[in-house]
């Protein structure tokens, strides 16, 4: 198995009991291959944050969304001392994700610009360098926008052209 995620709230802080929790969410699963935890609030950049899932063997996604800029934004390794794997996801930068009442699609209703893919680019690169796999999810799956990434992603990696379709 490649591994199990643990996705948490953008208000899911870095206190003991968080540590606790994610240390039992390791301990029941550990056996059926590594725990990443996506954690989105900006206390987790701490490196004694860091060191305490590293300490777990728990790695740790390296996130794009809309609240990479006020919460968590470290591009770590995936699995920490683990399997050498690097996990990017991918949500989109919609700023409705706070807004009270919006829903799911709207949320997801996100196109990556030119400029952006790039940006990605360059964040999969530094990743990369520092583990022996690389993981990019896309989930901003409004209209099929994910597959847009994804198909000028596989284009930069493979150094060809692509013609993703256009916005519905």
């Amino acid at each position: 198995m490649l591994g199990l995620l643990a996705q948490f709230a953008y208000d899911f802080a870095w206190t003991a009991e968080s540590v606790a929790l994610v240390m039992r969410l390791a301990s029941a699963f550990g056996g059926d291959g590594p725990l990443y935890v996506e954690v989105r609030h900006r206390s987790w950049n701490a490196a004694a944050a860091l060191e305490a899932l590293a300490g777990l063997g728990v790695g740790v996604l390296a996130l794009d969304y809309p609240g990479a800029a006020s919460g968590f934004s470290q591009d770590v390794p995936g699995v920490l001392g683990s399997s050498g794997l690097a996990y990017l996801r991918l949500h989109g930068r919609n700023r409705a994700w706070f807004e009270k009442g919006a829903g799911r699609d709207q949320v997801y209703d996100w196109r990556y610009s030119p400029a952006e893919v790039e940006q990605i680019e360059q964040r999969i690169e530094r990743l990369a360098a520092n583990d022996t796999r690389t993981l990019v999810i896309a989930n901003n799956h409004f209209h099929g926008k994910a597959m847009m990434v994804v198909e000028e992603l596989l284009a930069w990696y493979r150094g060809g052209g692509v013609n993703p379709p256009a916005s519905p």
